[in-house]
């Protein structure tokens, strides 16, 4: 969760599912009467915006956008007011998205990876569907991302640091805008499961480690 320039509070769902196959006729994730594969937008005292989208008769109460796997970071793009994050696909399908209100990102119907249930057909829904901004070829499970600001890695200053899981990793990805030109893995010797990345109001880098003996990693510029 998260909270954007304009005062609201943002919060990711996931839907919960391992398998495809467990899926009911309507898909949790495309079901707005399910508080599940979502993303909200509230107030910071709980009440629900006037300007939300409306998702019909029947939607949970501060929905904004569906279609959601399993985002497990969000976060603000500074001097915007665009919000991006992270999400899990199953067999590859991890994707950085750009968060639009009333967006439909598609799960599991529409997907840059595979489904695991070999045996599921997706019902057709009409869509429209937004395509992910960035996706991986192989599996990365991003997690919770940051922009850096600070200034002990100058080259790296507006980019956005997505750490995951599988197998450990950290990345570095430049944007032109709402483009994503390219992503860089960092820490290539060193790679542990990375559950979040985030920048402190003095700048410092520290990653949140996902291990039987997890620990916060402050991230220092060994040239600087």
């Amino acid at each position: 969760m998260t909270f954007c320039p304009d005062g609201k509070l943002y919060i990711t769902a996931g839907e919960r599912l391992f398998w495809e196959h467990d899926e009911p006729p309507l898909p949790i994730a495309q079901d707005s009467s399910d508080r599940r594969g979502k993303i909200y937008r509230i107030n910071k005292d709980g009440s629900i915006p006037d300007d939300n989208p409306d998702f019909g008769p029947g939607a949970v109460p501060g929905l904004y956008a569906l279609g959601i796997r399993a985002a497990q970071g969000i976060c603000v793009e500074p001097d915007t007011d665009r919000m991006w994050f992270s999400e899990h696909g199953t067999t590859q399908g991890d994707e950085i998205n750009l968060l639009q209100a009333g967006a439909n990102y598609g799960w599991p119907l529409h997907t840059s990876g595979r489904l695991r249930s070999k045996d599921y057909t997706p019902p057709k829904l009409p869509g429209p569907f937004t395509d992910p901004i960035w996706y991986w070829e192989h599996t990365v499970a991003p997690t919770g991302l940051t922009f850096y600001t600070g200034t002990a890695f100058p080259t790296w200053r507006g980019n956005l640091l997505v750490p995951g899981l599988s197998t450990g990793s950290l990345w570095r990805v430049t944007l032109d805008g709402t483009t994503i030109k390219s992503a860089e893995e960092l820490m290539l010797d060193d790679r542990v499961r990375s559950r979040k990345v985030v920048q402190s109001p003095a700048g410092v880098l520290y990653l949140l480690t996902d291990e039987p003996a997890g620990k916060v990693i402050r991230i220092d510029n060994a040239n600087g």
